[in-house]
């Protein structure tokens, strides 16, 4: 068994990114599912970044199509992660 996580891999992310992404969120937020930034970097490095609890979207086709459309992203991808073998 795995968790959900919709992958959002970002390239070339600007100021008005954050205000952008979270229009395209509105009305998918309150979900299950969490959001992993993949492909994040800046001059310091570089990371993928797993948003908060407050983040948490409800996955479906318009969320998807809202999300491609969105400058700065590259992907979107729903995904199981699988846990770790302990």
């Amino acid at each position: 068994a795995g968790t959900r996580v919709l992958r959002v891999g970002v390239n070339g992310i600007d100021a008005g990114f954050v205000d952008t992404f979270k229009r395209a969120l509105a009305g998918h937020c309150g979900g299950r599912t969490p959001l992993l930034l993949t492909g994040y970097s800046n001059a310091s490095g570089s990371a993928d970044i797993r948003l908060g609890d407050d983040w948490r979207v409800r996955v479906s086709t318009s969320l998807l199509r809202a999300l491609h459309d969105v400058p700065g992203i590259k992907s979107v991808q729903p995904s199981l992660v699988r846990p770790a073998a302990g």
